[in-house]
């Protein structure tokens, strides 16, 4: 990822603005893995209780990597997701000379369904409904919730400043 950043620097002209948006760190999608293996599997991420565990053993400020299901339930997709502290990000942004200058959390609320059920082409009448109230309530909270995903609103710092 670092080098991703550096490579937005490179091509970003001084002042030049960029919007990013990655997988928060500690957010519901780390702990859905736990109670399913606690569940004996019933919400499908397939993960034993150790493994599920593992994330939070990382130390705060580095990104964890994840094995993530997409797909149907019954016949997942496994994807490698990083996942960032917004501590770690700042510095990895400020190191490749980018200035991050607004954050802004999203899939908050939502995220209180996991993910294995909202990801089907065909979810029940049910769900939608579930997910529309829920992204309702997300929009109008006045609260800043953690959430699923930063986005990272910022500008790249001129030469002389690092």
């Amino acid at each position: 990822h670092v080098a991703c950043l550096r490579e937005i620097s490179r091509v970003l002209r001084p002042h030049g603005t960029f919007v990013l948006e990655v997988e928060a760190k500690y957010n519901l999608d780390l702990v859905w893995p736990v109670i399913d293996a606690l569940l004996g599997g019933r919400i499908g991420y397939e993960s034993t209780f150790s493994e599920a565990l593992a994330p939070f053993k990382t130390p705060i400020a580095k990104p964890v990597m994840i094995e993530f299901p997409f797909g149907e339930k019954h016949d997942p997709v496994y994807m490698d997701i990083k996942l960032f502290s917004k501590r770690g990000l700042r510095k990895d942004l400020i190191g490749a000379g980018l200035k991050p200058e607004r954050w802004k959390t999203i899939h908050s609320i939502t995220n209180l369904i996991p993910s294995t059920f909202l990801d089907s082409a065909t979810p029940s009448s049910g769900m939608k409904m579930s997910f529309r109230a829920l992204s309702f309530l997300e929009e109008i909270s006045p609260l800043k919730l953690p959430g699923a995903s930063f986005v990272i609103f910022g500008r790249k710092e001129p030469a002389s400043h690092f």
